[in-house]
């Protein structure tokens, strides 16, 4: 993982964090949040893409590297941040009364993923 998606991978996390605090703060409909959430896990998904490419476009020594390890691990990360994405858009869009609480612990499952791939 490069120094510039580190650094988008942390504004994700710092952005996550926010859109917690204002649900919490100012609660908004089920629509509004989860048009917002669709957004952070375009984001993801584009972080996802790139990382995924780095990959590819290494050498296939590199790819066994102990860089080339953890550019697959970024990877594998990523997609499970998408997949709590996934689940976390339709919990929100499916339910009839938002539990702020609830999504606010599926949101911290995703920036747990976000940090781990920080950390490699």
């Amino acid at each position: 993982m490069n120094k510039q998606r580190k650094t988008l991978v942390k504004a994700e996390i710092d952005g996550l964090r926010a859109l917690r605090k204002a649900m919490r703060a100012e609660p908004m409909t089920a629509e509004a949040l989860a048009k917002k959430l669709e957004a952070v896990k375009a984001r993801i998904v584009a972080l996802h893409d790139e990382e995924q490419d780095a990959f590819e476009k290494m050498s296939e020594k590199q790819q066994c590297s102990t860089a080339g390890e953890i550019a697959e691990e970024c990877v594998a990360l990523f997609e499970d941040a998408i997949d709590y994405m996934d689940e976390l858009v339709m919990d929100v869009k499916d339910s009839e009364e938002l539990d702020f609480s609830e999504i606010g612990y599926s949101m911290e499952d995703v920036i747990d993923l976000l940090s781990d791939i920080i950390n490699m």
